[in-house]
């Protein structure tokens, strides 16, 4: 049964909210302003503080119920730092230790600490590294505010509806909202939901997975949504806890017969023949666990169509006609004439399309067609079409799966060009077409006010939420953010597995940076700890022992890396004992600004960004800093190398084609999105005008309203509120 810690738990993942304790009642006592006071400064230390309204009602609250809130939010704030706190680097006085001794001395402390099993360490003197934080450079704290229940629910309505597919983080907490909640929360739920649509599938598929075994999950109009057999095998992937996109084959469990003939009483009433011919062996699976034999006489255009599959029929479909009709010579008009039946199709074969004609004037003609029938497309999908086509031609071209951890591969280019000019052309003509269908659905202008302090223009709007990873400020692939003020950057990781390896009696994560610029690389990672013309050393390779897990850092310092020529670092992260990141209990990697702080080696108040790593994969480039403009540049992209005993130096050129891949792309920006959605961007001083404000600081428009009536405000990093704000009701033609 969810609980109000289970509640404020999802406030403050997704608000950075947490629900205010209640007032006091008559015969409560009522807590002391300095008990509230105290707890302010404490969660200073960590780099935040209650908003007006938070403070406010936390001093009318009775004392047990403001220490149960403040119990709750002291635990979700320092989670991360408790866990890295129960460890150290193998230098215990990191960087002080480690930066004054030599090359030599760094390697015999790393070959000893594995002769120990990660047991090991220098001596130093703890006491010298707990004086605590430095309050004269303490940096700007990230305000909590007051929540209410309301945003759970909005929340979830908004995340269940949205047009992305859910990420893996946004699934687990839909998940634990819809299947542990109380009868009555699930009735709010469902009022909620009565009204509303499920477009993306997969979320439709995860959504009645959760509420299925529910007593009235019969009563929910979403059956009516699943059009296809596809939309059906992605149910059965959800109710077998498998991936929803189908990236992978699935495997089923077994389902009771109650089951098995609701899942083919809705199988019968589908579309069924593009999907069996399209995945006639995950269908062949289904059917071993269906047993549609057995209910022939009820469904008995399931029993012929399973038989088909089973038995190697051919499915005359659509896409078969159009395999056909791909097979070279191409003629492209015959083809487009085909693919214009179905837009969706035409929008997937479009590049295809292009590369099959004869001259620029065919390929006019092609675009002309596509233009005809676009409006038709989901417009999430067109948003992908404009990034393809503004990045074709990109010196770098990565292949990454529809789920987040796959591999990323450099494409090979020996495929049929296309003018750079067309590729213009169709990116800038697709543009036109998605600002007429999200306009089209306003009856009013409408105003959106973006706050100059997020820097909307350089945060790339997430066309593929499944690529992103979990993380304080969630970004898509080529999103820049602003590094604070500070020269000395930390790069930190830190990992704990329960499990032991054969070869390592151990989980081996390896911390390193690359350092790029015009003529001149290099690499702090185990094998070359300390690069002193950079200010850059490593706190040493520690293994994975004990309970407690097992962290390492890197800093560098910014002046001598652009004193030196180098431009940019690349924070990278390496499984080398071959386990995938999804494998362990928890693993974290980020960076913090450091100077002038005297405080403890992980010090929460100081951290810039923290990223979770959850994908099916154990090479990762997470993050470039460019140390010329102060920015850092989400990658959040795999490596596609051997696994096991692999390292930024093995993966050498992989690793620097995914950074080059990153910088160089040219994506929709969230601020040119929004200016699709809505007529006018207001300047400062107007914001109070605004139907939308885009703010990752939502307290200080709360605080200068006063009596005034706040519009909407949705952060940059909440993906399913940005989906909302720009998609909102629109569909397709």
């Amino acid at each position: 049964m969810l609980t109000i810690k289970d509640f404020n738990r999802i406030t403050f993942l997704h608000h950075r909210g947490i629900v205010p304790p209640s007032p006091a009642k008559e015969g409560e006592t009522a807590v002391e302003k300095r008990f509230v006071c105290t707890a302010n400064m404490k969660l200073l230390e960590y780099g935040y503080v209650m908003a007006y309204d938070l403070f406010e009602a936390c001093c009318k609250a009775a004392h047990t119920g403001f220490l149960e809130v403040w119990s709750e939010l002291y635990e979700f704030i320092t989670e991360d730092s408790k866990a890295v706190s129960k460890t150290s680097p193998i230098w215990p006085d990191f960087p002080n230790d480690a930066m004054n001794a030599s090359l030599v001395e760094l390697y015999i402390v790393n070959y000893l600490n594995y002769l120990s099993g990660g047991v090991w360490t220098p001596d130093s003197d703890p006491s010298r590294f707990c004086k605590g934080l430095d309050k004269d450079h303490l940096p700007a704290a990230k305000q909590i505010p007051a929540c209410t229940e309301d945003e759970i629910y909005r929340y979830l309505v908004q995340s269940v509806t949205s047009k992305a597919p859910l990420s893996p983080d946004e699934q687990n907490t839909v998940k634990m909202l819809l299947s542990d909640s109380g009868k009555e929360f699930l009735d709010k739920v469902m009022s909620l939901m009565k009204d509303k649509d499920i477009p993306c599938k997969e979320n439709l598929a995860l959504y009645v997975s959760y509420i299925i075994h529910r007593p009235d999950w019969k009563s929910q109009k979403c059956f009516l949504d699943f059009k296809s057999a596809t939309d059906v095998l992605r149910l059965v992937a959800a109710m077998s806890g498998q991936d929803v996109s189908l990236a992978k084959a699935p495997r089923f469990r077994s389902f009771t017969r109650a089951e098995r003939r609701e899942l083919l009483g809705l199988l019968e009433h589908v579309e069924k023949d593009e999907g069996f011919a399209l995945r006639p062996e995950q269908f062949k699976r289904l059917g071993e666990k269906l047993h549609p034999s057995e209910y022939a006489k009820y469904f008995p255009e399931n029993k012929a169509i399973f038989d088909k599959v089973r038995n190697g029929i051919k499915i005359e479909t659509y896409n078969s006609k159009l395999q056909e009709l791909m097979k070279p010579p191409v003629n492209a008009e015959l083809l487009t004439a085909h693919l214009m039946l179905r837009p969706g199709m035409f929008a997937r074969y479009l590049d295809f399309a292009l590369r099959s004609c004869k001259d620029t004037t065919a390929m006019e003609d092609v675009l002309f067609r596509f233009i005809s029938v676009c409006k038709s497309v989901e417009p999430r999908v067109l948003v992908q079409l404009i990034n393809h086509f503004r990045n074709r031609n990109n010196p770098v071209q990565l292949a990454t799966g529809k789920a987040n951890g796959a591999a990323s591969k450099v494409l090979d280019r020996e495929v049929e060009p296309i003018p750079e000019d067309i590729c213009n052309r169709v990116a800038r003509d697709i543009f036109n077409q998605l600002w007429q269908v999200l306009r089209a659905e306003d009856t009013e202008p409408k105003c959106v006010y973006l706050d100059p302090a997020c820097h909307c223009n350089d945060i790339v709007f997430p066309d593929n939420p499944r690529q992103i990873s979990s993380s304080l400020r969630s970004a898509a692939c080529g999103s820049r953010t602003r590094l604070p003020e500070g020269n000395v950057l930390r790069a930190f990781l830190y990992w704990k597995a329960s499990f032991e390896t054969e070869a390592w009696d151990g989980v081996d994560l390896d911390l390193s940076v690359a350092f790029y610029g015009d003529e001149k690389v290099n690499f702090v990672f185990y094998g070359n700890p300390k690069v002193e013309s950079l200010g850059a050393i490593h706190s040493g390779d520690r293994r994975s022992s004990g309970k407690n897990g097992a962290v390492e850092y890197v800093d560098f310092d910014i002046k001598k890396c652009l004193q030196n020529g180098i431009r940019y670092a690349a924070m990278v992260v390496n499984s080398y004992t071959g386990e995938k990141f999804s494998e362990m209990d928890t693993a974290f990697c980020g960076v913090m600004v450091r100077d002038g702080m005297t405080g403890e080696q992980f010090e929460p108040a100081t951290v810039k960004d923290r990223f979770a790593l959850t994908t099916e994969s154990g090479q990762l480039v997470m993050a470039v800093m460019d140390l010329q403009k102060r920015e850092l540049i989400m990658v959040d992209r795999t490596v596609a190398g051997s696994l096991a005993y692999s390292n930024v130096i093995t993966d050498y050129q992989p690793t620097k084609d995914v950074c080059q891949y990153a910088m160089q792309l040219k994506s929709l920006s969230i601020k040119e999105m929004v200016g699709m959605r809505y007529a006018k961007f207001l300047k400062d001083g107007e914001w109070d005008k605004a139907d939308v404000i885009i703010s990752d600081a939502p307290e200080k428009f709360k605080t200068l309203a006063s009596d005034k009536l706040v519009p909407r405000i949705v952060s940059p990093y909440d993906v399913p509120g940005i989906y909302d704000v720009v998609f909102g009701n629109s569909e397709a033609e």
